[in-house]
Order: C-alpha cells, then sequence, then structure tokens
C-alpha cells in the first residue's frame, strides 16, 4: 500500500507535509507512513482517499493483494 499511497499523493500534486494537515499528521510521520513503518487508521485512509480524490476501495484492495501475495509467498 505505502506506493500506492505515495503515487495517489503525488499525481493530486500534494507535498507530504500538505496532507499530513488533512489526518493531522507531520511531515516525518506522513513519511514513515508511506514507507510502511507506522500503521494507518481506516478514518485517515478515507481522509486520504477523499484528498487525493481516489475511492477508499483502491487503498483496501491493494492491501488485500499485498496480503494475498505475500501469504502465498510464505507458504511456497
Amino acid at each position: 500500500m505505502r506506493n500506492y499511497l505515495r503515487d495517489a499523493r503525488l499525481k493530486k500534486g500534494l507535498t507530504l507535509e500538505e496532507a499530513g494537515r488533512v489526518i493531522g499528521r507531520s511531515k516525518q510521520s506522513m513519511s514513515c507512513l508511506e514507507l510502511g513503518h507506522v500503521g494507518i487508521k481506516v478514518n485517515d485512509l478515507v481522509a486520504l482517499a477523499g484528498a487525493y480524490s481516489v475511492s477508499p476501495k483502491k487503498f483496501l484492495a491493494f492491501e488485500s493483494n499485498y496480503v494475498v501475495l505475500k501469504t502465498a509467498r510464505k507458504g511456497a
């Protein structure tokens, strides 16, 4: 999901600082979020999706595919 968050933010033309304001996080915190170092709350994900003009389902669908692939690799 981390690359998708970053890509969606960049497509919208927002900086980390601007995106952080949407959910009350600092630039540094947003960077950690995009890098996958910290988790994200559902309400923050929905708020960012709105700010990026993307459906929250896009983020969740991407995450579901990632989890499936990650699980498949562990079992391989």
